[in-house]
């Protein structure tokens, strides 16, 4: 079988998480914060830039792990890379950023008012803009997550998905489509999807706030969209504190450093109405600062 990896990009592990697996037999851990920069990110990200024309210069709008993947991905290939970013952004986010030689752009609002201020300063230095998520070649980049996943040879019938703006949903549903029970993964703060499943159409919230930043995404792309609406995945709603409990857990128990987007996963599994045999949770990243995963850790 043709290796899934591309050259660059990490295989992760696959485990099993070793607290209390209740409703679950075995729940599989695909742990994403051993990837480069920190999170899955980077594997749509060195798909999409190795398209492109040596010494690009290239722009997007993060809330930190799209950005630290596409800065590291565009300093192996060569090209220029300006990046819009909440000014609230964690610090380790930040510095990975700028570790990697790329330029943040501080903006004063989340994500949707950098990406409005991204897309406009590339139409006028005519660069590339690259889409966190709503992207065809950056879905596919994620998508060999998923064939790695099929070669490490683990049986499970329900894959946990984090959902921002749904790029790896896309990526899985796509790969599973319903082979799987897949279950996307939202914070209570930002329901994008499950509105706009419920509406039919996307939904644009008026804000999101919350804890876990990677999953504060106030529109799911086209894309997503699209093929959520055709497969139809159950949305799973999480709170703050569920979230920070499975931070605690997955360190807890694996010594996994997840951020809060990360450990949404195997909250929803630990939370899940059905449960079975085994389940997948991807824990999509691990970039949290210090003194808030140590808060965490001594509270949960």
């Amino acid at each position: 079988m043709e290796k899934a990896t591309p050259i660059n990009v990490q295989q992760t592990p696959l485990i099993l998480f070793k607290g209390l697996c209740c409703p679950w037999k075995e729940i599989w851990i695909k742990d994403e914060t051993q990837q480069v920069t920190g999170a899955f990110k980077f594997r749509g990200n060195m798909a999409k830039l190795s398209k492109l024309p040596s010494c690009s210069l290239v722009v997007t709008a993060s809330t930190g792990n799209h950005a630290n993947g596409l800065a590291t991905a565009a300093k192996i290939f060569g090209h220029t890379a300006k990046i819009f970013v909440p000014k609230n952004i964690p610090r380790k986010k930040l510095d990975g950023i700028k570790k990697a030689g790329a330029t943040p752009i501080l903006v004063n609002g989340d994500y949707f008012v950098c990406e409005e201020k991204a897309r406009q300063f590339a139409m006028d230095q005519e660069a590339i803009y690259i889409p966190s998520f709503d992207d065809l070649e950056i879905i596919e980049g994620h998508r060999t997550l998923c064939q790695e996943i099929d070669q490490q040879g683990v049986k499970f019938d329900t894959a946990f998905v984090p959902v921002g703006g749904g790029g790896l949903l896309s990526a899985c549903l796509t790969h599973w489509g319903s082979k799987k029970r897949i279950v996307a993964v939202e914070s209570v703060h930002a329901p994008a999807l499950k509105l706009s499943l419920e509406h039919r159409q996307p939904v644009y919230l008026e804000s999101a706030s919350g804890f876990a930043e990677g999953l504060m995404v106030r529109r799911i792309g086209d894309i997503p969209f699209s093929l959520c609406n055709k497969y139809q995945p159950e949305v799973s709603l999480l709170p703050d504190e569920v979230i920070k409990s499975s931070i605690s857990s997955l360190w807890r128990y694996n010594q996994i450093r997840a951020e809060g987007a990360g450990a949404a996963s195997l909250a929803a599994a630990l939370y899940d109405s059905h449960g079975g045999e085994a389940c997948l949770c991807i824990v999509s990243g691990g970039n949290i600062d210090d003194d808030l995963f140590q808060e965490i850790i001594d509270s949960y």
